[in-house]
């Protein structure tokens, strides 16, 4: 949103719609819902509020980064370290994220057929872990990365790759190794792509 106003755009923004852990049919069911939240744009938390639906509706643009929330259960941590990856109920749950960023899009849609949407795309959140875990970690991102991007695609989105950006310098990008969020500099990286994702599209429009 900065980046665009700094292009020039007249930006209204609001990310009040995001929560924290959210997974894929957590963002279904509200917009099925239509849930109303207070906005929360660059300047912070507004009194006004607004649905989801009206919010939809409105935009000229959707940005939306989910999926990783679903796939995480399926890796667990012990006391001691010790990782556990339950490949097959990864694999499972590639396929209900489809199914359910492919309902999104319906709905999205349904209120707006001519939004842009933009969908961020995932990143190993443990670089840091022994080598031995590193190749599933990578083929996770990858299937993620291939079965999410194609619907986006499919349904006219822009999906914006950001593994390898994110794992050539995760020391600055994720610099806690007990934290798999990115940093404020691993945010701003995203941001960056994604905004320049988007000029690219305006400009071949």
């Amino acid at each position: 949103a900065q980046y665009l106003a700094e292009d020039g755009f007249d930006v209204k923004y609001n990310k009040g719609f995001a929560y924290p852990g959210y997974k894929t049919g957590d963002v279904l069911a509200d917009i099925k819902a239509n849930v109303e939240k207070p906005f929360f744009t660059l300047g912070g938390l507004q009194q006004e509020k607004t649905n989801i639906g009206t919010a939809i509706n409105d935009a000229d643009v959707i940005s939306l980064s989910v999926g990783a929330n679903d796939v995480l259960k399926y890796i667990q941590r012990s006391a001691t370290g010790e990782i556990s990856f339950d490949a097959m109920g990864v694999i499972q749950e590639v396929q209900v994220i489809a199914q359910n960023v492919q309902a999104i899009f319906n709905e999205i849609r349904v209120k707006n057929s001519d939004a842009d949407i933009i969908v961020m795309g995932y990143y190993n959140p443990f670089p840091y872990l022994d080598a031995s875990y590193q190749a599933q970690l990578k083929v996770l991102v990858t299937t993620l990365d291939n079965t999410v991007s194609k619907i986006v695609e499919a349904n006219g989105g822009i999906y914006v790759k950001v593994a390898e950006d994110i794992a050539a310098n995760y020391s600055t990008y994720l610099p806690n190794p007990q934290n798999i969020h990115l940093s404020a500099a691993g945010y701003k990286a995203v941001a960056m792509k994604m905004h320049k994702a988007y000029s690219e599209k305006i400009t071949a429009d």
